[in-house]
């Protein structure tokens, strides 16, 4: 009798782990891919991403299955990802992770230019990111009064750093990052090596646009 009942205590077992082995084979996980090749340092778009379905077998805990943890991310550094392709989590990243997200701020022929500043020459450190700056070269001799004019106006702040690279809310900051034109930039790398430059807000510091060069200042740099 306990030889009948072990009997079919096992073919119970078996019976359930085989329903239960099929039912896993067949049930289906939802993650999210691509449709489209994005290469590293891109943004994921609404448009970029689709939903499938796969079987759970093939399913591993790095794939992404909300939607919301791709669209409006990047595709990391040194990643290349293709259409169908399985996205996992170390592949993507938010662009405040990333320590270069500064360039994929960059639009049409912008460059970055990059420049040394203190609490006098930044504003007061009133100067935020995502406000617009107007730039002045200052010429200081020994026998002449010093001389200040605007070489570019509505130039884009990206950042605003502190020593620890950091933004410089409530810190002393030492580096701001602009987005100009070539021309700006051109202009600026020049007026940069001959005199100091002086950073103040726009006086539409929060309208969109790019950077022009001021004729007459560009002029006199370039005469001396």
């Amino acid at each position: 009798m306990k030889r009948k009942i072990v009997i079919v205590a096992s073919l119970s077992f078996w019976v359930l782990s085989v329903w239960s082995g099929i039912r896993f084979l067949n049930s289906r996980k939802t993650v999210y891919v691509l449709n489209k090749v994005k290469d590293q340092r891109t943004e994921i778009k609404q448009e970029d991403v689709v939903a499938v379905n796969i079987p759970r077998y093939l399913y591993l805990s790095s794939f992404i299955e909300e939607e919301t943890n791709l669209v409006g991310k990047y595709v990391a550094l040194g990643h290349t990802l293709y259409p169908q392709q399985f996205v996992h989590r170390e592949s993507v990243e938010e662009i405040t992770e990333m320590r270069d997200g500064i360039i994929t701020q960059l639009v049409d022929d912008e460059k970055m230019f990059t420049a040394s500043v203190d609490i006098q020459s930044s504003g007061g450190n009133t100067i935020r990111k995502d406000q617009f700056v107007d730039i002045y070269i200052r010429l200081t001799s020994k026998n002449t009064d010093p001389v200040v004019q605007e070489l570019v106006r509505h130039a884009r702040v990206l950042a605003v750093r502190d020593r620890k690279g950091e933004e410089a809310n409530d810190s002393v900051p030492v580096v701001m990052v602009l987005a100009v034109t070539q021309e700006s930039y051109e202009t600026l790398l020049r007026g940069d090596e001959m005199g100091e430059l002086v950073y103040t807000l726009s006086a539409n510091a929060y309208e969109s646009g790019q950077s022009e060069v001021n004729e007459e200042g560009k002029r006199m740099i370039d005469g001396i």
